[in-house]
């Protein structure tokens, strides 16, 4: 198996068509609805004689699992996401219907995570050829929730022990053009702040106090914290204001004002010294303004994590690479978060790499390069073929 396998013409189409239906499944989450893309693959696989299983925590939350290769041997999982964010405003077409303009492809989940899981049922197909030859067992998987904290998906199925034992791993989320290796990401916590004020009449605004005040002092301290922590490849925490709300109607001081946090944390960072920090602040602020503590509440809660540059898998990812593409690639960590945070918490060596580029996940007319589609396949055949 020295050859390194190149697309025709057939697999090109083959893999527009996949990933034109895999746009059109709208699973957007929430509510997800994964299930509409299980349907999508569901067909695929029956079409190829390949067998599968559903999993579902509730209902129309599908994750579709199947495997290739002699399960006595290792396994290596790759997993893919089929939930979308909101398509959002300002489109120029229709999200749910991919768009091919000047060798790009455009609409929702094209980049994040639908390019890559078109690539993954072509792989299947063509990696079938070479079953009996596949030095280990390759799980496929699609996943639901990924974008809302995994809780229907890759956390459900590590709950209910549905995957052999997995010696490595693959993420392809990680929109690096085929010319990165991310092995390093950082931690996210989301966190839901209530601040109390008292309740008033907006004529009276002396007798009362107003939460949204209290909330704004609160979020100006927190932009002063310094984090000075950071990896060699990943840099130092960050913390983002996502959302604001107060506020009942125009003629009432409003007695609560809410926000929502984004923080990220390298693997040095202390997830709990970290609140530590943020609920100090939040004291200090109640006191000064003599109303209760604020309130928090913790909506998603993901480890940082890291692979060894020097893996075994980490090598052989970047000889594939460079025999399909002919350029080394870059070795990376990066700030946002993947089924790899999940994985390596499991102690699974798990790299991510694939094609786009990370600035187009989550925007208006999201595209990605066909090209870049076709490369990345052929890159994941190469290396489940070596590995």
């Amino acid at each position: 198996m020295d050859n390194v396998y190149r697309f025709s013409a057939s697999d090109k189409k083959l893999l527009l068509t996949i990933l034109k239906k895999l746009v059109a499944a709208n699973t957007v989450n929430p509510p997800g609805n994964e299930d509409r893309v299980v349907k999508v693959i569901e067909q695929f696989l029956k079409n190829l004689g390949v067998k599968y299983r559903v999993y579902r925590k509730a209902p129309g939350r599908g994750n579709i699992i199947w495997s290739l290769g002699d399960p006595r041997l290792p396994a290596v999982l790759i997993a893919a996401h089929s939930d979308t964010v909101p398509a959002g405003e300002n489109w120029q077409s229709n999200p749910c219907e991919m768009l091919r303009k000047n060798n790009l492809l455009i609409g929702r989940g094209v980049v994040d995570n639908k390019a890559p899981l078109a690539g993954i049922l072509l792989a299947t197909r063509i990696l079938q050829k070479f079953s009996d030859k596949l030095k280990n067992r390759i799980v496929f998987a699609a996943v639901a929730d990924e974008e809302c904290g995994n809780k229907f998906g890759m956390d459900f199925l590590y709950a209910k022990k549905v995957f052999p034992k997995i010696s490595a791993a693959v993420v392809p989320d990680s929109c690096g053009q085929n010319r990165e290796i991310e092995i390093a990401e950082k931690g996210v916590l989301h966190l839901k702040i209530t601040a109390f004020g008292r309740q008033g009449h907006g004529s009276l605004p002396e007798k009362s106090t107003n939460a949204i005040f209290i909330l704004k002092d609160f979020l100006r301290q927190i932009r002063k914290l310094k984090f000075t922590r950071r990896t060699r490849l990943l840099s130092p925490t960050t913390i983002a204001v996502t959302s604001f709300h107060a506020g009942a109607a125009a003629n009432v001081i409003p007695g609560e004002a809410v926000a929502t946090l984004d923080l990220r944390f390298p693997p040095n960072e202390s997830k709990l010294d970290l609140l530590a920090k943020i609920e100090r602040l939040a004291d200090a602020e109640s006191k000064k303004w003599g109303v209760r503590k604020f309130k928090f509440e913790i909506l998603a809660d993901l480890p940082s994590s890291e692979t060894p540059a020097d893996s075994p898998l980490v090598k052989a990812t970047t000889a594939a690479m460079q025999k399909v593409s002919h350029r080394r690639p870059k070795i990376i960590g990066m700030p946002a978060f993947t089924f790899a945070g999940v994985l390596r918490s499991q102690k699974i060596p798990t790299v991510a790499f694939g094609p786009g580029k990370l600035e187009e996940c989550h925007r208006a007319n999201e595209k990605i390069r066909e090209r870049e589609v076709f490369e990345f396949t052929e890159i994941l055949v190469e290396l489940m073929r070596s590995i």
